[in-house]
């Protein structure tokens, strides 16, 4: 079910989808030079079936100084979506009860992840490595 409303989400932008063991990803372009990859994957939390969608930002140790603290700053701002850790990275995340999306939604979730995961790995790494 995830899988194919994810697919759907994606075919009219052309988007790379990859399966992998538990989520499936999506390289979403961004311009000539730069893409964001997001994750999708399903579980069960006190009995409602959710999706995650997250992309990763940099690893959590090359942040120093005030930068980890400017990250948690910046998360008031963000309106549907937040900073986390996950395992070693800064990622963008955004969970939703799976009863209330639909491919439409799951599109402009990735959309809006890709590219807000895009200008922060930009401005806090310098990279494009996600």
């Amino acid at each position: 079910m995830i899988q194919e409303m994810v697919m759907e989400a994606c075919k009219a932008d052309g988007w790379t989808i990859r399966p992998e063991k538990d989520s499936t990803i999506i390289v979403v372009p961004l311009g000539p030079d730069r893409h964001q990859e997001v994750s999708v994957s399903a579980s069960t939390e006190n009995d409602e079936s959710i999706i995650r969608f997250f992309t990763i930002i940099g690893p959590v140790k090359d942040l120093e100084g005030n930068r980890p603290l400017a990250a948690l700053s910046l998360n008031f701002g963000l309106i549907s979506c937040s900073f986390a850790v996950h395992g070693d990275d800064l990622v963008l995340v955004r969970t939703q009860l799976a009863a209330h999306i639909d491919a439409q939604e799951a599109r402009s979730t990735i959309w809006r992840l890709a590219e807000t995961g895009d200008r922060y790995e930009k401005h806090l790494y310098g990279t494009d490595l996600h």
